[in-house]
């Protein structure tokens, strides 16, 4: 499976939410760069950052949201070493930097389950509540993998809990329109 170069087509990004690329979050994280830079530090990967947040920057679409829902969705080819080591924890790991099945405080699970797709892409979705912050945070995620295990897709969208109850049908929207399908070589 060859990554795309951007999230599918079938990618529902509300009307009203900014999209920003992978140059632009990149650039936001750290600093001005030029094309050799850009393109080192994204060794192929392909981000782009969401969110319906009123005159937004980059910079403003990196991380949970609070009063607005912000998504970040990623395409990355694996290493060897993360080849040989991926499992579900990896891919609920991926976005968080954690595992929230495992973790022994801050996360209450809602809603989780672990899928395998036509073309062997496999992978988890879950939805939690973040409850060691002020406000409590709810963030939903899908990650796969290939069947080769060469590259890992995800997706992930959050916000403090009472935002994502008002903006539930858009993130409902994104996050079940992220769908995978195996490519002809």
């Amino acid at each position: 499976m060859v990554p795309p170069a951007r999230p599918p087509e079938q990618l529902q990004v509300p009307n009203d939410w900014s999209i920003f690329s992978t140059d632009q979050v990149l650039e936001a994280e750290n600093g001005k760069l030029g094309p050799t830079q850009l393109k080192q530090i994204s060794s192929g990967e392909w981000i782009e950052t969401m969110t319906n947040r009123p005159r937004v920057t980059a910079k403003g679409s990196i991380g949970i949201g609070r009063r607005y829902p912000t998504a970040l969705a990623e395409v990355r080819q694996l290493a060897a070493s993360e080849r040989d080591a991926l499992n579900f924890a990896a891919m609920r790991s991926e976005l968080l930097g954690t595992d929230p099945l495992t973790a022994s405080s801050g996360f209450q699970i809602l809603n989780y389950n672990e899928f395998t797709s036509p073309g062997g892409i496999r992978g988890i979705k879950m939805v939690v509540n973040i409850t060691s912050t002020t406000p409590v945070l709810t963030f939903g995620q899908i990650t796969a993998v290939d069947a080769n295990t060469n590259y890992i897709f995800a997706i992930g969208v959050g916000c403090a809990a009472s935002c994502w109850n008002v903006n539930a049908g858009a993130i409902t929207t994104l996050l079940k329109s992220w769908t995978l399908k195996e490519q002809a070589p």
